[in-house]
C-alpha cells in the first residue's frame, strides 16, 4: 500500500517522547499550520532523524497521513536559527510565542500571512543585535500580530499599523512608546479568547 508523500517546512514548536524509542512533535507549517505527528523509532542512536528535529528548530518536512497522525519520515533541518537557540533570551523568546501558537491555533488550517509574520519576526531575532528593550517590543509586535491573523485584535483603530507591514526598526521603536497601551490591548484580547 503506498502512501502521499506531503512536504512542507516549519517550526517544531512543542515535542514529547512516547513508547520506548518515538516521539511525537507540534509542528507551526507554512503549509498545514498546526500540525501533530509522530516520529518512530527518533529517540534511538541510529536514527537519521534525531537531530533534525529539535525543539524550536526550523525543519524541512516529508509527511505520510496515517490512519491517526501525521508521521515523519524525513526532516532536514535548516541551519539558520542556531544563533538564536544559543543566546538564552533569544530562545525565551522563541518559547513564548511558540507556547502562545501552540495554545491559539486549533488544529491544521493553512494561515500564509500568519506563518509569514512569525517567519519575519524570527527571522529578525536572528538577524539583529537585539538589546533587552528591543527584544521585549520585537516579543509584544508578534503576539499583535498573532493576535490579529487569529481574529482576536482589532479593537483600537490607532494601534492597527503596528500588526502590519514589515518587522523593522522602527516598527520595534513604534511599539515601545505605545507599549502600556498594546500590553492593555493583548491582555483583554487573551482574556476575552477563552483560551
Amino acid at each position: 500500500m503506498s502512501h502521499n508523500i506531503y512536504q512542507t517546512e516549519g517550526f517544531v514548536i512543542k515535542s514529547f517522547n512516547f513508547g520506548e524509542a518515538n516521539r511525537f512533535f507540534y509542528f507551526f507549517t507554512k503549509d498545514f499550520g498546526l500540525l501533530q505527528a509522530s516520529a518512530q523509532g527518533i529517540r534511538e542512536a541510529k536514527s537519521k532523524l534525531r537531530y533534525s528535529l529539535q525543539d524550536f528548530s526550523y525543519t524541512k518536512l516529508d509527511l505520510v497521513r496515517g490512519r491517526n497522525v501525521w508521521r515523519v519520515i524525513n526532516a532536514e533541518r535548516s541551519n539558520h536559527l542556531n544563533g538564536v537557540l544559543e543566546n538564552k533570551h533569544q530562545a525565551i523568546f522563541l518559547a513564548k510565542i511558540f507556547n502562545l501558537l501552540h495554545r491559539l491555533l486549533q488544529g491544521e488550517d493553512k494561515n500564509s500571512l500568519l506563518f509569514e509574520d512569525v517567519s519575519q519576526s524570527v527571522i529578525f531575532l536572528n538577524k539583529e543585535d537585539l538589546n533587552s528593550s528591543q527584544l521585549l517590543s520585537l516579543e509584544v509586535a508578534t503576539v499583535l500580530r498573532i493576535l490579529n491573523h487569529l481574529g482576536y485584535w482589532g479593537r483600537d483603530e490607532q494601534l492597527n499599523h503596528l500588526a502590519e507591514g514589515e518587522i523593522n526598526h522602527i516598527l520595534l521603536e513604534e511599539v515601545s512608546k505605545n507599549m502600556s497601551k498594546v500590553l492593555r490591548g493583548i491582555n483583554e484580547s487573551l482574556k476575552e479568547s477563552q483560551l
